[in-house]
């Protein structure tokens, strides 16, 4: 936990009109997102975030390819 300390302190100094960009995909986010009044976070993983990626497919060569979605909503290829 001396890490998820650390790193919240580090949130913290985000100034109030300041953006965060957040894994949601990691243990405990929401420890590191409460009480942050006035600045914006932006969230992105697997379930419950601003951006999600769906549909995730590999062709041959390991390229990726996906369906990208912004709150919910299909935002197409990504």
């Amino acid at each position: 936990m001396i890490f998820s300390a650390s790193f919240r302190k580090f949130i913290e100094k985000l100034p109030e009109n300041g953006i965060l960009i957040f894994n949601k995909d990691i243990p405990h986010a929401e420890f590191f997102l409460e009480n942050l009044p006035g600045r914006k976070i932006i969230t992105f993983g697997h379930h419950d975030a601003d951006y999600t990626a769906n549909f995730i497919s590999y062709d041959h060569f390991a390229r990726p390819s996906f369906t990208l979605f912004e709150n919910g909503e299909d935002r197409g290829p990504g």
